[in-house]
């Protein structure tokens, strides 16, 4: 996760004038030492350039990040489940109404959510909403393919 240059790294070196470049080796070596602090390197630690280089690589050069692998696919059960919930609840917050009663309400009914943990489906309705999150792409793309097909639908 990129941390935001603050202090001495968000403000440039302003060149001299006339030319002191003494004073310009003096401001970047104030700056090596607060990048070193940035990623939490020690300067006095064997191979520090390496670490300072390795971190600066891995986030600002895609092919050093490190990412999880994709998530197993859900079961068929699982996006049904996700659509059912993300029905439900979603029609409850487009009323203005509390998720988390909605929630409730949906565990004390007869269905597929019965016996379920109110909270469980709510953190999982906020998750599937997430856009940011795996199972929010999923379910984004869900709804798009459903509405793609029937406008398609319509036109014929």
């Amino acid at each position: 996760m990129k941390k935001p240059y603050r202090g001495a790294l968000s403000e440039p070196i302003k060149r001299q004038k006339p030319a002191n470049a003494l004073r310009e080796r003096y401001e970047q070596a104030r700056k090596w030492g607060a990048l070193f602090a940035h990623y939490n390197i020690p300067i006095g630690q064997p191979n520090n350039w390496f670490f300072l280089a390795n971190a600066l690589a891995r986030e600002h050069v895609p092919g050093f990040r490190v990412v999880n692998p994709p998530g197993k696919r859900p079961s068929p059960k699982q996006v049904t489940l996700d659509v059912m919930l993300c029905a439900e609840l979603g029609r409850a917050e487009l009323s203005n109404k509390s998720i988390k009663a909605a929630a409730a309400r949906l565990v004390r009914r007869p269905g597929r959510f019965k016996g379920r943990s109110a909270e469980g489906l709510r953190q999982r309705y906020y998750l599937i909403r997430n856009i940011d999150k795996p199972e929010g792409e999923r379910m984004y793309r869900l709804i798009a393919h459903i509405t793609a097909n029937a406008v398609a639908a319509k036109k014929l």
